[in-house]
């Protein structure tokens, strides 16, 4: 019997078919997932190929970038160094070295890491202008993605030409110090501007300014007023205190500012800068901390005898810190300095300084700010930094700022002798002590030289009369006309004293002093040999003295172009005519001496006023001072030069004394005045209250008209080393 393993087995052809499908798949799934397996082993290494070779990428571009950075950084830290040796004038030296070392001078770079740099060439030993340095940098040093840059820089010296240039002068100027111990008080036209500028400081109390749109000086102003202006700026120092504010603040050396004292626009110094007031109330502080160039400002501290009227100056700040905010409150709406700042529990809006950010308070705020060194506080108060954590470190950080020019106020010697030769009127004493004037281009009078003595026709004896000749009898002190030759309605008189036998005109010989006291003169330019001191009421005239003038109390002076031809000005303005009058009387239509009048102003053919007779003498009321004949110019042989206004006095005209002027008592000006501070004691001041009033002003008188004065911001020209190309190696 045969079992059933000893039979054959016979597949069917659907039976293999079928069981050959079932293998099949197995097989291939099997193969599916080794293959996917391998390709996601593929997948996994590549992927971890790519991270490790696209971080290596990163390293090194973070190294190549860090290492350039690096290298930048050195070529503008060498670049100050060389600015630094010019600033010693050490430049020649510094190229000497260079030839010496064979063109490969390598220079210690402190502060920096992974850095290097060398001077491989100058372009003279004598005179050097161009540098060639090597610098490099390196970064990731020890690891795989080490990185190196390699620049190739040449600085040159380059210079920087600032040039602006100011109108005529237009205010007060004064040649030396002033001190202002009395109010003073401007009023413009709206399109004008009233401008103090000194040669000298510029000081002042707690008086009151107001007006004054600038003030201009070249050594300090130092104010403790509560006035505001649109400009102070000054060669030396800026001061200020109380509640003084102004729009613009340049000081070529510091400003500093205490109290509510602020810079609502800017604050500019090419030294450092001091404020107490808050962020409120300043504007733009900017500072370079390098007060180049300012030799001749005084330190800190100098005495004042009180005879010099010298400003206050800055004290000196920390070593490093360029703007300090550390009081209290202090901020401001931006802040730039090439150097530290430090600030307190106050507030800045934008912040860039090339050193620190130093905080002295709990509070301090800084709306976005970047510091070329670090944010630091006290050890013990590290939180303090919490406050502004959005100020950002970046070394090497460099700011522009820009520099302070220089303020130069031109000036000059006057001297009245100049004047004498266009003058309508001349007084002199001759040789035996008699009076005398010399008419010259008068209509009414004969141009010739006349005694100045009594008439008595009858009985009367009227008072300073032009008399071609003297009487028999006449003396210094009682000279009388003589009629022979003559008739008495020929004789003429230019005064008009309180009564027709009061005189106008005296003279003192032992003090050189000429004095005119009554209703008015003749109007025109009246010169005087010696000093001048004017009593009377209302004159029309502009008075020239080789010495000192001074006014009484009460008195009032217009210039001729002040006055005009007949004291009024008919002007069509909107298509209405309107007659405006400026003067109680004229200088070609007078109503106290109606034949009297100077040529050179009248037309009286056309009725017509020439103001610019002799280069604009007819705008000055005063002018005083001069240069003995025959002498050369110095502080010790000028004469005279000053005038001093009384209280009352009401001058329609400019002022110009060629040494001092002082304004006594009340004293309103219409116009401008300058004092040129030719002789030896110079004291300008204002002790009282002294107001200039340039507003609706005749067309005939323009107070610029013959300014020889000019307040400018010269030339100024600056050299420092600037890249002029470089090139990777």
């Amino acid at each position: 019997m045969k079992t059933s393993l000893s039979r054959p087995i016979k597949w069917t052809t659907d039976q293999f078919q079928g069981r050959g499908r079932f293998r099949q798949r197995g097989i291939a799934t099997v193969l599916t997932v080794l293959l996917a397996g391998m390709s996601l082993t593929a997948i996994v290494l590549g992927a971890m190929y790519y991270v490790r070779s696209t971080q290596s990428q990163l390293l090194s571009v973070h190294a190549q970038t860090q290492a350039q950075m690096r290298a930048w950084t050195t070529v503008e830290a060498v670049r100050k160094y060389l600015n630094g040796v010019k600033a010693n004038s050490k430049l020649a030296v510094l190229a000497q070295k260079v030839s010496e070392s064979g063109n490969n001078l390598l220079l210690t770079i402190t502060g920096l890491n992974g850095v290097s740099a060398s001077l491989i060439g100058v372009d003279s030993t004598s005179d050097p202008k161009q540098f060639t340095a090597l610098i490099s940098g390196e970064a990731a040093s020890d690891t795989a993605a080490n990185s190196k840059s390699a620049v190739k820089v040449v600085f040159e010296l380059d210079s920087t030409t600032t040039d602006i240039t100011e109108n005529d002068m237009k205010g007060n100027y004064t040649n030396k110090n002033l001190k202002l111990s009395g109010g003073i008080s401007a009023t413009t036209e709206e399109k004008s501007a009233f401008v103090v500028s000194v040669n000298g400081d510029f000081t002042t109390g707690g008086n009151s300014i107001t007006g004054v749109s600038t003030i201009r000086s070249t050594g300090s102003i130092s104010i403790g007023s509560g006035s505001s202006f649109e400009e102070l700026h000054a060669n030396c120092d800026v001061v200020l205190t109380g509640s003084v504010t102004s729009e613009s603040i340049k000081a070529r050396r510091n400003a500093c500012l205490t109290g509510e004292a602020a810079g609502t626009g800017t604050i500019l110094a090419n030294g450092t800068v001091y404020a107490q007031a808050g962020y409120d109330k300043n504007g733009a502080i900017s500072a370079s901390g390098n007060a180049a160039d300012v030799s001749a400002c005084r330190s800190a501290g100098s005495s004042d005898d009180g005879s010099n009227y010298l400003a206050a100056t800055c004290s000196e700040l920390a070593d490093g810190i360029v703007v300090d905010l550390s009081s209290g409150s202090a901020g401001a709406k931006s802040v730039n300095a090439k150097g530290d700042v430090t600030l307190a529990s106050g507030r800045v809006g934008d912040l860039a300084a090339e050193g620190n950010l130093i905080l002295a308070n709990w509070g301090a705020k800084v709306d976005s700010g970047i510091v070329g060194g670090i944010v630091s506080a006290p050890k013990e108060a590290p939180g303090m930094k919490d406050s502004v954590n959005n100020v950002q470190e970046s070394s090497g950080l460099s700011v522009s700022i820009e520099t302070v020019p220089r303020v130069t106020i031109d000036t000059y010697v006057i001297d009245a002798n100049d004047y004498k030769s266009i003058a309508n009127y001349v007084f002199s004493v001759d040789s035996s002590g008699y009076k005398k004037v010399t008419v010259f281009n008068v209509s009414g009078i004969s141009s010739g030289e006349y005694y100045i003595g009594s008439f008595k026709p009858n009985y009367q004896t009227y008072a300073d009369y032009l008399c071609p000749t003297l009487a028999s009898g006449s003396t210094t002190s009682s000279p009388v006309c003589s009629l022979t030759g003559t008739t008495a309605s020929a004789l003429t008189t230019i005064c008009k004293g309180d009564s027709p036998y009061t005189p106008c005109f005296s003279y003192n010989a032992d003090t050189k002093t000429w004095t005119i006291q009554g209703e008015s003169m003749a109007q025109g330019v009246a010169w005087f040999a010696g000093n001048l001191s004017i009593i009377g009421k209302t004159y029309f005239n502009t008075f020239v003295a080789t010495g000192n003038i001074t006014t009484g109390g009460g008195n009032k002076v217009y210039a001729p172009n002040y006055a005009g031809y007949s004291g009024t000005v008919s002007e069509t303005v909107d298509g209405t005519v309107r007659t405006t009058q400026h003067a109680p009387t004229g200088m070609c239509e007078n109503t106290n001496f109606p034949t009297l009048y100077p040529k050179q102003f009248c037309d009286k053919t056309n009725k017509a006023f020439l103001p610019d007779a002799n280069n604009g003498i007819g705008n000055y009321a005063f002018i005083a001072g001069s240069i003995p004949e025959g002498t050369t110019y110095s502080e010790d042989t000028y004469v005279g030069g000053n005038i001093t206004t009384g209280g009352g006095s009401e001058i329609f005209g400019n002022l110009l004394a060629g040494n001092e002027f002082v304004s006594t008592g009340d004293t309103t000006i219409h116009g401008y005045s300058a004092a040129l501070a030719a002789g030896v004691a110079t004291r300008n001041a204002m002790t009282g209250k002294t107001t200039y009033i340039v507003k609706n002003l005749p067309s005939t008188f323009d107070p610029s008209k013959g300014q020889k004065v000019k307040s400018t911001t010269s030339t100024t020209t600056t050299y420092a080393f600037k890249v002029k190309w470089a090139t990777y190696l």
